[in-house]
């Protein structure tokens, strides 16, 4: 009777733990959502030191600010130095270069820290469209055709971005292309990315990947048993942060009379109304307030500080990476390729930067992921933009892949609801999303 008696109070003692960590997970949950409702605010002051801005090659542009009042009116007003902003900036000068018009009009950009230190400035250097993932997923509320149609235009981007490096020579930039290798450690993970891979030659015949089974990715790669299968394709990496700098550093240069950047200044508030005729948009900033034609907002995990009707549909996310020294056994591949741990909940993601010296010294690892882990780490991600301490989770994670980490720094990235109407509720002007890795 007494056995039985144990039993029973072991049963109902994991019973009721059972039923406190899914009160705790509900309360992570809830808390996370209440998050999403709440305004991000603005980027910290006090973030993290990514690996990406050490020893900048336009130091005079980190912390850039016009010399002369800032103007009361002009005709664009964009609001963010990352990747997005520079994409527009650089699109919107071209073009009325080409055109010929608005060649007077001024277009200024605000940031609220240095120059692209946000999202842009703390990726992992990939350029990693991942078809047959991506192809799967945009299927699933879209037409096959349509979803070919996005995913080949992602996949574009490996190309674009090489070439557009070549041709305006910005050789700091690291841009090549690699082969990307995902391992899979779940069996049943593998057999479905091997279906989505059958499925997606159906509708992209041009894009080339291939399927590794367990034995084949021991001898190709050199993982060990823990490894079921992989796929490996085509993609590309780039150092980001210098990519974008040199494109702003080549704007001023083209457009001293037209571009002016102002860092270190957030905008804080934007009021729609008739300010005055033809410059709708009041943009508030700490330096005074200017009158805008447009306003742009290039501002990520931020976006819904200026755009409230945004909330829970553009959310932020806290995502780390390290940087660090190949140990003694990591495999030499000259930066010619990159490599990810699929695992039930997530991935991990490793890039290497070229050899130095001649290829006698292996380039830094640039390890990120590990988003996926307990609920509870998780929910404390989901839904925040605090960018200036390293989860102490992540600290221990990095010392384990190979060499102590001289780098761990954090950034927010912004995660968008699927099916976005694209009506975020304000006329606060149009809203680009970068990417942060």
């Amino acid at each position: 009777m007494g056995h039985v008696s144990s039993k029973l109070r072991n049963k109902v003692a994991k019973v009721r733990s059972m039923i406190k960590i899914l009160k705790e997970i509900s309360t992570d949950f809830e808390y996370a959502l209440n998050r999403a409702s709440d305004s991000p605010g603005i980027p910290r002051s006090n973030p993290t030191e990514p690996y990406w801005l050490d020893d900048p090659p336009y130091p005079e542009l980190t912390n850039i600010q016009s010399r002369q009042r800032l103007p009361d009116f002009v005709d664009v007003a964009i609001i963010g130095s990352g990747i997005a902003g520079a994409s527009i900036a650089r699109s919107l000068l071209h073009e009325r270069r080409r055109r010929g018009i608005d060649l007077d009009k001024k277009v200024v950009v605000f940031e609220a820290r240095d120059l692209c230190s946000g999202a842009t400035g703390r990726n992992g250097g990939h350029i990693k469209p991942s078809p047959y993932d991506t192809f799967a997923q945009l299927s699933t509320f879209m037409p096959k055709d349509r979803a070919a149609a996005l995913t080949r235009f992602q996949a574009s981007h490996v190309d674009y971005l090489i070439e557009l490096c070549r041709e305006e020579r910005i050789d700091i930039a690291e841009a090549r292309e690699v082969e990307t290798v995902d391992f899979f450690v779940d069996e049943e993970m593998f057999h479905d990315a091997v279906g989505d891979v059958e499925e997606s030659r159906k509708w992209l015949p041009e894009v080339q990947v291939f399927e590794w089974e367990k034995e084949d990715v021991l001898q190709q790669f050199g993982v060990n048993e823990g490894v079921v299968g992989a796929i490996s394709q085509r993609a590309g990496t780039i150092w980001a942060y210098r990519f974008v700098v040199s494109i702003w550093k080549q704007l001023l240069e083209e457009f001293p009379s037209q571009l002016i950047i102002q860092t270190n200044t957030p905008v804080t508030y934007i009021s729609a109304g008739p300010s005055a005729p033809g410059f709708p948009f009041a943009v508030q900033t700490p330096s005074g307030v200017i009158l805008a034609r447009h306003v742009i907002h290039a501002t990520n995990a931020f976006a819904s500080e200026l755009v409230p009707g945004l909330r829970r549909k553009i959310t932020g996310a806290r995502a780390h990476m390290s940087s660090q020294r190949p140990g003694d056994v990591f495999p030499e591949t000259w930066g010619q390729r990159s490599w990810s741990v699929i695992y039930p909940g997530g991935f991990d993601y490793v890039t290497q930067r070229p050899s130095e010296i001649d290829g006698d010294v292996p380039g830094d690892i640039l390890l990120g992921g590990g988003f996926a882990g307990r609920p509870r780490v998780v929910s404390t991600r989901w839904a925040c933009t605090m960018t200036a301490r390293t989860p102490r989770p992540w600290r221990r994670r990095t010392y384990q892949a190979s060499s102590p980490p001289f780098s761990i720094p954090t950034g927010a990235r912004g995660r968008a609801e699927e099916g976005l109407d694209g009506d975020p509720g304000h006329d606060g002007g149009p809203v680009a999303i970068g990417r942060s890795s």
